[in-house]
């Protein structure tokens, strides 16, 4: 019974049929290996907006590599700012590289430390330049040449100067100025202190651009470089002029006075003969509005001679004004009149209606006040025209009422002396209207 639950023997295969077998699953490998094999064509898939992203950036990163990888292959490292400051850091040019990244990187961090400049390099060539010029002056420095230092550093100022980057551009220029003092250089000293000055100016700080002006003026007194000392006293001049009329503006007369004063002196060192005359001008201006026409009249008589030998009529007629108000001022009519009517000529000679019926109205006031009415109603009547032929109607009604008073001070005499005279007629004509002559008429 055990013998008949056996399975029956599994009978062996043979070897022929073993060996087929082996030989049909290498074929298939085989096949299913061969490059040649065709293989289905894809089905058409969307494009995914996501993978067209990456793989741009992908291309981009790529284009950037070869580029960065070809100008290895050339031997040519790319530049950009990190790399030149790399580049003086690697040759030894501590101080330079400290300067040419604070340029370049200042504000960066939005640290206020230190003010940011105005205006940083932009492009590859100015980049250049500004390294180059900073590692000649650290160049020279090693080697001891101050002069060297000086002219790499005035290259960089000027630079920036070019650009009104003014904060930088002073930096700069200040270490100019140092390393002329140490020199004891005094050419390069004035040229450092006059551009200092002129950058002081464009920031509109005049106190500190007036002190930098007047050492340039200085070192070109004990120089006796005349032309220094023309150039440092024509922008003394013109610091001291906006200066003044700054005072003016504040109603600080006395201070006012002062800054022209200085500016007379700076306009005489600059042979400047204009500049002279106006400084002339504006103080004797001043001096009158103080209450000093006596001193005033100095400096009026001074500009009024400057204006004539410049033949500046139109400046010589303002003079003559000046001074017939100073004389006014002093109570002398008879030549405050000469003055005004000198005035008045050389306004109709140039057809001047606004210097004509400045005159007029200054003689009909003169007039007036000494109780020569007639002519003074003939002065203020030729004001009122000339006011009028301008169209200045804001000025008319006090013309219309200066030539009122003065036509009515005119008929005041002789109406007092009728009062005075003929007082029966007087009543006669007030009672019954009876027309009446003043014999005195």
């Amino acid at each position: 019974m055990g013998d008949a639950m056996m399975p029956p023997p599994v009978a062996p295969r043979s070897a022929s049929r073993a060996q087929k077998a082996s030989a049909r699953g290498l074929a298939s490998l085989k096949a299913r290996t061969s490059p040649g094999r065709a293989k289905p064509a894809p089905g058409p898939r969307s494009a995914s907006p996501k993978r067209s992203i990456v793989k741009r950036a992908e291309e981009a990163n790529a284009a950037q590599l070869r580029k960065r990888l070809d100008e290895l292959a050339a031997a040519k490292p790319p530049r950009d700012r990190q790399t030149l400051c790399h580049e003086l850091l690697l040759a030894g040019f501590v101080n330079s590289y400290a300067e040419l990244f604070y340029l370049t990187h200042a504000g960066d961090d939005g640290s206020a430390s230190r003010p940011a400049p105005a205006s940083r390099p932009s492009t590859l060539d100015e980049l250049e330049f500004v390294k180059e010029s900073l590692s000649q002056s650290e160049v020279a420095h090693r080697q001891g040449s101050s002069d060297g230092m000086y002219v790499a550093y005035r290259k960089v100022a000027n630079h920036y100067a070019s650009k009104d980057d003014m904060t930088t551009a002073i930096c700069f220029y200040e270490k100019c100025l140092e390393i002329a003092s140490l020199m004891g250089n005094d050419a390069h000293a004035g040229e450092s202190n006059h551009y200092l000055g002129v950058m002081f100016e464009k920031l509109g700080e005049l106190a500190a651009a007036i002190q930098f002006h007047e050492r340039h003026l200085e070192i070109c007194r004990r120089a006796e470089d005349a032309e220094g000392i023309q150039l440092a006293g024509h922008h003394l001049t013109e610091m001291f002029r906006r200066q003044a009329e700054q005072h003016q503006e504040e109603g600080d007369l006395n201070a006012a006075v002062e800054s022209f004063s200085r500016c007379l002196d700076a306009a005489v060192a600059a042979e400047d003969p204009r500049a002279e005359g106006f400084a002339n001008h504006k103080l004797g201006l001043a001096f009158n509005e103080l209450g000093d026409p006596m001193t005033s009249l100095q400096y009026l008589q001074n500009f009024l001679q400057i204006c004539k030998d410049l033949k500046d009529r139109q400046a010589e007629g303002e003079a003559e004004a000046a001074l017939g108000r100073s004389f006014h001022s002093l109570g002398d009519n008879h030549e405050a009149i000469r003055r005004f009517k000198a005035f008045l000529d050389i306004a109709t000679e140039s057809d001047s209606k606004d210097g004509q019926e400045r005159a007029c109205a200054e003689l009909g006031a003169i007039y007036s006040e000494i109780g020569d009415y007639e002519k003074a109603s003939e002065y203020f009547e030729r004001t009122y025209h000339l006011t009028r032929s301008q169209g200045r109607l804001g000025e008319l009604d006090v013309a219309r009422i200066r030539l009122g008073k003065a036509r009515g001070d005119l008929h005041l005499v002789p109406f007092l002396g009728t009062v005075r005279n003929d007082l029966h007629r007087l009543v006669q004509w007030k009672c019954n209207r009876t027309p009446f002559v003043n014999e005195e008429q």
